[in-house]
């Protein structure tokens, strides 16, 4: 797959054309991540709370994957803190790790343009050597047993 990655906030410039792309995003294989781009992600791009990147295959126009980022917690404008909140695609498991590899490439060259940040991210035992293939470190086990990720940059 050839693709690129799109700021949802920049489809929705264009008139319908979020409404478009996000429906193309396979609902039957992943009707939460349907439901969460019509809705969730939307609200948050046009209220500056989040910021959500589409994967879109350039062969066929549609929207295969994405990615949601939030400010963290703790968050100063001396240490910014951002976390990744969501991560989801329709392919294979190399196009989620491109997804997490591309998110740690977008924080490492914001953070050369702006000074550092750090990220973190949760996940499941399965996905850790996705994220530490990406220059992610483990960081903790939280309350519900997930893996907290930390990326400083």
């Amino acid at each position: 797959m050839n693709g690129v990655i799109v700021r949802l906030r920049d489809a929705m410039s264009d008139g319908c054309a979020a409404e478009r792309l996000v429906s193309t995003y396979d609902g039957c294989s992943d009707p939460e991540g349907q439901r969460f781009l019509t809705g969730e992600a939307m609200e948050g791009e046009t209220e500056n709370l989040s910021r959500t990147y589409l994967a879109v295959d350039s062969e066929s126009d549609r929207v295969v994957g994405y990615f949601t980022i939030l400010a963290a917690d703790g968050c100063t404008s001396d240490h910014p803190a951002y976390s990744i909140h969501r991560v989801s695609t329709e392919g294979p498991a190399e196009l989620e790790e491109a997804l997490i590899r591309s998110a740690a490439q977008m924080f490492s060259e914001c953070g050369r343009a702006v000074g550092s940040c750090s990220v973190t991210a949760r996940c499941t035992d399965g996905k850790v050597s996705e994220y530490e293939r990406a220059g992610f470190m483990r960081l903790f086990r939280d309350e519900k047993g997930l893996n907290v990720m930390g990326l400083e940059v």
